[in-house]
């Protein structure tokens, strides 16, 4: 029998230990320990509320979230992430010590047949230029080069200060998730014209999908509100939520 890919987005781990914070990670970690066993699970950004790869330090804070990382690969489930706009840092820590493959932030694979096209979402869609213009600021190698100097109790206040704004920024306001929603579906629309079968974004936090014949988009939501992921079995997609 064909074992089952998963993918999730948006679940903004963070250091804030709230009665919100501990349950959303609880809730996470069973859901991780329910699919031990399938063929793999994409995470598409933002895992975390922030992350950057220091060499010698790695937040204590996430240590249950790890170790339910490191049961389900040692289950079998291969496991993909990409970077998110929260949690773009990624480095070898989690290739080296959790067995996680990195994958690029826009990423085209081939599951039985079908071609994905997987992204966490930020950045593609139309407008937003000054964004588009930070990103590329944050991500060059001179902003890591002197964000690594900053000690990580420093670096990550200053985070979080930065990720509470950005939250408020995409989640919050309906006419925003809207008009992401809908260019969302206009760019998953031009993919389809190719030979892309489904495309699946986060960011965008917000459940969707949209039919186009044999051909889906899928907005995975998040684990903050929805608690809802993406599903891939007998060559069919679906969209699902966790109790």
């Amino acid at each position: 029998m064909e074992k089952a890919i998963y993918f999730i987005s948006d679940a903004h781990l963070s250091h804030l230990e709230t009665q919100d914070t501990k349950s959303r990670r609880e809730k996470l970690i069973e859901f991780l320990q329910s699919i031990h066993g399938a063929d793999a699970l994409y995470i598409l950004g933002d895992l975390f509320d922030f992350w950057f790869d220091y060499k010698h330090v790695i937040p204590k804070y996430h240590h249950q979230i790890f170790c339910g990382i490191s049961s389900l690969r040692g289950s079998g489930t291969k496991i993909y992430i990409l970077g998110g706009n929260h949690d773009f840092w990624l480095g070898d820590f989690f290739t080296n010590h959790l067995d996680v493959e990195i994958i690029p932030p826009e990423h085209e694979i081939t599951i039985n047949g079908k071609r994905f096209f997987l992204a966490h979402g930020d950045g593609l869609l139309p407008g937003d230029t000054g964004y588009k213009i930070l990103k590329s600021i944050l991500r060059s190698r001179v902003a890591i080069f002197l964000f690594k100097w900053l000690h990580p109790d420093i670096g990550f206040k200053f985070a979080e200060m930065i990720s509470q704004s950005s939250r408020r920024y995409n989640s919050s306001e309906d006419a925003i998730v809207e008009r992401l929603t809908i260019l969302g579906e206009e760019f998953a629309k031009t993919k389809f014209k190719g030979e892309i079968d489904f495309v699946l974004f986060g960011h965008i936090h917000r459940p969707h999908q949209l039919n186009d014949g044999k051909k889906r988009f899928l907005i995975l939501g998040d684990w903050m509100k929805y608690f809802s992921y993406g599903k891939f079995e007998n060559n069919k997609l679906s969209l699902h939520y966790w109790s």
